[in-house]
């Protein structure tokens, strides 16, 4: 039951209206809308010497750009160059802002970097976390904003480098054994039929490395555009495997007792094997590589309203092992929307191959496992994966190294580089994918730039805002875990409406001291969206209200305010009694959620 109403509260957060409160607009499909608009597309674009340093002195007319094939005109051309000695960054944490498109490009003076830890062990032997240590105690300009995320947590951004190596050093004491934990909950073929939410006791020890003087929020996992498909591709790649031990148990008893096995049964089992992964190690390897991949998404949604030159560092033990190329091409499409590079560290060693053969010793089949030195086939898919994601966003990617090596990299490549802009001789905004090819005049030289974006118009600030609002609060809703980011108490209650059915009320005090206020003018702002959701006894939707708290406070209402809590009532009209209730409560400047579900007696 709980799994079926969390799969209609996402359907009914997705009908949700973002336009006023308490409004929900019928379920429409819109008509293609074909805008003629100029709009500046910007690149940045970093050129590499074969010694991975970057080349200074390029002019505009030493880059060649074409769309889809096409040639463009740049019309924007500004080289950039990080410098050391500029003045550290104001040490408050880094807050999302929504940036008018329509403005002229500006370059950046500051970088961020999200350092996401994938699953597994990050150590051995490329020294994957101490690099990252090394990197956010060491490497970084006094201007570089930098988060941490791991499992289902982040930091937020920040110059804190205390904070940070502290939280670092905390990680790599723990991972280990919290991986271990997950490994075994998520393992066995009953683990492909388990949710994505983790234990309440692997969770506490995930919250108690994140404990400490920096703020962190839970991020629900990402939404994956292709994700039913990659469900029915692991579903199917699980069940040859399953067929696959079925035939080597039965080629084993007929050796046993004298009997030839069929050839065909042979053939279909090497080339399962050639996998170089058994049904156990499938399953395991697999969910391991689905949250990764939620965790790619949630940080590329982290990142898209951050001001600065946007890095996300993934750091994992081997990569992604994803059945379909088209889904390494929608993460890449999803890091280049959002202006993101994607830079990925691989931290494992190599691993052979075990494939299966038979034998025949006078006249009798027998079953040998067989080592070779190559890459299995799904480490290659891996490989295949981590090179071409950073290519296509303008990363960089780093195999079977030290990981030292790769930060030194990512750093180098990164003080440096080109922002040009161009307007599409293409000018009709249809929303569509579009390729990007740059090229540099130059012999021998590394050229990392995104290479696709989708031409859509230049929307109002609040419209963007209105986009991830939306989005944060649909993710949060259909996730099933109480996110305690935003804390808050609830109270519900009927009152007599305009229906047959009473009203229901929902009466929160959500605790000052989880929202992300900022001094201006002399108050304090925040904005809050409450989200409530109602569903009647078989789980089916019954009412909502969405609304916008814009908190300008003087400093005795905050002072009481972080004493007694924000209050807030909504009052919903339903079409039924109500028996369940969701509410949402997003800070959208902090990007901090809470969540609360409770049944109505």
């Amino acid at each position: 039951m709980p799994a079926r109403r969390a799969g209609l509260v996402l359907s009914f957060a997705l009908s949700a209206g973002l336009a006023g409160a308490g409004q929900t607009p019928a379920p429409q499909t819109p008509a293609p809308i074909f805008r003629v608009e100029t709009s500046l597309v910007p690149l940045d674009i970093r050129v590499l010497d074969r010694n991975g340093k970057p080349v200074a002195g390029l002019k505009a007319s030493d880059f060649t750009i074409l769309e889809n094939g096409v040639p463009q005109s740049v019309s924007h051309f500004s080289p950039v160059t990080l410098e050391a000695d500029l003045p550290p960054a104001d040490a408050s944490p880094l807050r999302r802002s929504v940036p008018n498109e329509t403005v002229p490009l500006a370059p950046q003076t500051q970088r961020v970097f999200l350092i996401v830890f994938g699953r597994g062990r990050l150590q051995h032997p490329s020294m994957g976390v101490d690099a990252a240590l090394t990197f956010v105690s060491q490497r970084l300009l006094p201007r570089d904003q930098i988060a941490i995320m791991a499992f289902n947590r982040a930091t937020d951004f920040t110059t804190d480098r205390a904070s940070l190596t502290q939280l670092v050093e905390r990680f790599r004491e723990r991972h280990e054994s919290i991986d271990a934990r997950l490994v075994e909950y998520f393992s066995g073929w009953s683990a492909m039929y388990k949710g994505m939410t983790l234990p309440a006791d692997i969770q506490r020890e995930i919250d108690q490395v994140f404990d400490g003087a920096l703020a962190s929020r839970e991020l629900p996992p990402g939404r994956t555009p292709d994700g039913t498909q990659i469900s029915a591709d692991s579903q199917r790649i699980a069940n040859s495997l399953q067929r696959a031990e079925i035939l080597k148990d039965r080629a084993e008893a007929l050796a046993s007792m004298g009997v030839a096995g069929n050839p065909f049964d042979a053939v279909e089992l090497s080339l399962a094997g050639m996998a170089g992964m058994s049904l156990p190690e499938f399953v395991a390897t697999n969910r391991q590589s689905l949250q990764d991949l939620d965790a790619l998404y949630a940080g590329i949604q982290y990142l898209r309203y951050i001001e600065g030159e946007k890095h996300l560092v993934f750091v994992t033990p081997q990569g992604l092992n994803l059945p379909r190329l088209e889904s390494d091409l929608s993460v890449a499409a999803a890091a280049n929307h959002a202006r993101v590079a994607i830079d990925i560290i691989q931290t494992g060693g190599h691993r052979p191959t075990l494939v299966p053969a038979f034998k025949v010793t006078a006249g009798q089949p027998t079953f040998i496992p067989s080592l070779t030195q190559g890459e299995p086939l799904f480490q290659r898919f891996a490989i295949r994966s981590i090179h071409m994601i950073s290519e296509l966003t303008g990363g960089q990617s780093s195999v079977y190294a030290a990981a030292s090596q790769a930060f030194d990299r990512i750093e180098r490549a990164s003080s440096t580089w080109y922002l040009l802009g161009y307007y599409p001789t293409n000018r009709v905004l249809d929303g569509k994918y579009r390729k990007v090819t740059v090229k540099v005049n130059r012999p021998g030289v590394t050229v990392l730039y995104r290479h696709g974006y989708f031409a859509e118009p230049a929307r109002a600030p609040i419209d963007r805002r209105r986009a991830m609002t939306y989005s944060r609060i649909a993710s949060a809703a259909s996730y099933p875990p109480e996110i305690k980011d935003v804390r808050f108490s609830m109270k519900t209650s009927v009152v007599k409406g305009t229906n047959k059915v009473p009203d229901f009320v929902v009466d929160l005090t959500i605790d000052a001291s989880t929202v992300g206020f900022v001094a201006e003018g002399g108050r304090q702002l925040a904005s809050l969206d409450v989200a409530v959701f109602c569903q009647d006894d078989n789980g089916e939707p019954t009412g909502d209200r969405w609304e916008t708290m814009d908190l300008k406070l003087l400093p005795e209402t905050h002072a009481r305010m972080l004493k007694d809590g924000v209050t807030y009532t909504g009052r919903v009209t339903v079409a039924r009694p109500v028996k369940f209730v969701k509410v949402v409560v997003y800070d959208f400047g902090a990007d901090r959620v809470g969540t609360m579900m409770r049944q109505v007696r």
